[in-house]
């Protein structure tokens, strides 16, 4: 389905870029705001409703309403970004040091690039895929490293996973014992075909996202999430995800 694999694009854009929050209350908040935390969720929502866009020409009004009304109650932005702080105050042991990253000028500047490449003006932008960017064998490598330190994919085929279902969910629950959800998902993507397609894409993603910062910025990025820091704030912040998208 070509709206799906343009869908599919832009809530990579944003998956990609959604790992960050804290633990104490003070700190939580403070990281919250520094991680660009509450205008990615709302980047979340703009992706949403472009998928509900679509729902809309190909499934009768009532079908279509209700998909709108469960997915806006099941993702509402301020819910998300209250389940989310829960989740991290709750798993991320120490906040402060996470938080002392996202201070640095390479932590804004990190965050900048991802919010920016969020808006909904870029997802619209690129909702065929982001422009190839030629980089050196060693700049491609750096990239390689991010992707094996910092589970992106992993949370972008659970958020599909998650926001694709609630077509077939809303049919079965309107139209019980008719079949007509399992119908849906006979013409939606599985779990291991959105994998395929987040495994393709994510590296280009990457480089287009982060196409701004210099090779050294990239190894210090690296070497924040290689650490022990941030190797357990990158894996409460895909908790915080799923949290978040879940029931």
């Amino acid at each position: 389905m070509k709206w799906f694999k343009q869908y599919l694009i832009s809530l990579l854009l944003v998956t990609c870029t959604c790992f960050a929050m804290a633990n104490d209350e003070d700190t939580s908040s403070q990281l919250f705001k520094a991680a660009g935390w509450p205008v990615q969720i709302d980047h979340f929502n703009d992706a949403l409703q472009t998928m509900q866009s679509q729902y809309q020409a190909v499934l009768p009004p009532l079908l279509y309403q209700s998909i709108v009304l469960n997915s806006n109650q099941r993702f509402e932005p301020n819910a998300m970004k209250q389940k989310g702080e829960v989740q991290l105050r709750n798993k991320l042991a120490n906040p402060q040091e996470a938080l002392a990253f996202f201070e640095t000028d390479l932590g804004k500047k990190v965050v900048a690039a991802e919010t920016a490449a969020t808006s909904k003006e870029e997802l619209k932008k690129h909702q065929n895929g982001v422009p190839a960017i030629e980089v050196s064998a060693q700049r491609r490598e750096l990239f390689r490293q991010l992707t094996r330190v910092i589970p992106y994919n992993q949370a972008t085929v659970e958020v599909s996973v998650a926001l694709t279902s609630i077509a077939s969910d809303t049919i079965d629950m309107l139209l019980p014992g008719m079949g007509a959800g399992d119908a849906l998902k006979q013409i939606t993507p599985t779990k291991q075909q959105i994998q395929k397609q987040v495994d393709t894409q994510l590296e280009n993603v990457l480089i287009y996202v982060y196409r701004g910062l210099s090779d050294g910025e990239l190894q210090q990025f690296i070497k924040f999430a290689e650490s022990s820091t941030g190797k357990e704030y990158y894996q409460v912040a895909q908790d915080v995800v799923l949290a978040c998208v879940n029931k």
